[in-house]
């Protein structure tokens, strides 16, 4: 997945423009900036990435009201708008209370998704519904009904996570091993297969494995949240 740069070239455009307008010598040049920044930030706003990302906040809104056919629609209208992934995060809520209400909105996505004629993203929606509300088995269930083909890292990397905490190292081990990156720099989700990779092999009491994987990931990204889980499951008592 690509990383969203909009909002850093938008704040650039904004900071650079506002100091050299007043700047004596630069204010025309300040003004074209900040013209051309207004401009960005409306075809931003209303493009389809952010547009799909508004709808799935909206989603999160309407199921902490309890309005589950409401938060159907602002999903569906998500996944046609921009198959994004990372947006998926944006309708989970950590109010407990609302769950029984994930749980009726993942129920109707499923048959929302039986009619579709590619479901992959709607089921990474439906699996990581299901995962969130703690239902471990639904989540591997669907994930697994993906084509290995039309798996990506994100869907790969939810559903070993699901596989691990599920008492299933090996599987999951499998399922990590064909998204690991073994050359070039790593992404976000690329480094979190790695980590999955290390708790898997820590799990299996494999600790030369597992520190295999902590050092890759510290080599890279010494701050990645993940690591300090990876860290205290190999050196438990350091």
């Amino acid at each position: 997945m690509k990383k969203n740069y909009w909002p850093l070239i938008l704040f650039a455009l904004y900071t650079v423009g506002f100091i050299l307008y007043f700047v004596g010598n630069y204010r025309d040049i300040g003004a074209i900036l900040l013209i051309i920044a207004v401009i960005s930030h409306m075809v931003y706003t209303f493009s389809p990435v952010q547009r799909a990302a508004i709808s799935m906040l909206n989603a999160r809104r309407s199921l902490e009201l309890g309005n589950v056919e409401k938060a159907k629609e602002y999903v569906i209208k998500a996944a046609k708008l921009n198959k994004n992934y990372p947006h998926v995060g944006y309708l989970l809520s950590t109010s407990k209370k609302t769950f029984p209400f994930y749980e009726r909105l993942a129920r109707e996505l499923e048959d929302y998704a039986k009619n579709e004629s590619d479901s992959t993203y709607m089921k990474y929606v439906i699996a990581s519904i299901y995962y969130h509300i703690g239902n471990l088995e639904k989540t591997i269930s669907i994930l697994y009904s993906v084509p290995e083909k039309n798996r990506n890292t994100e869907i790969a990397r939810l559903l070993g996570t699901a596989l691990l905490e599920s008492g299933k190292p090996e599987e999951a081990i499998e399922v990590f091993k064909k998204h690991e990156k073994k050359e070039g720099l790593p992404t976000k989700e690329e480094l979190a297969i790695l980590i999955g990779l290390g708790l898997c092999y820590a799990e299996k009491k494999d600790r030369k494995k597992a520190e295999k994987y902590y050092l890759k990931v510290k080599k890279f990204n010494p701050d990645f949240p993940e690591l300090n889980v990876l860290r205290d499951k190999i050196y438990p008592h350091d």
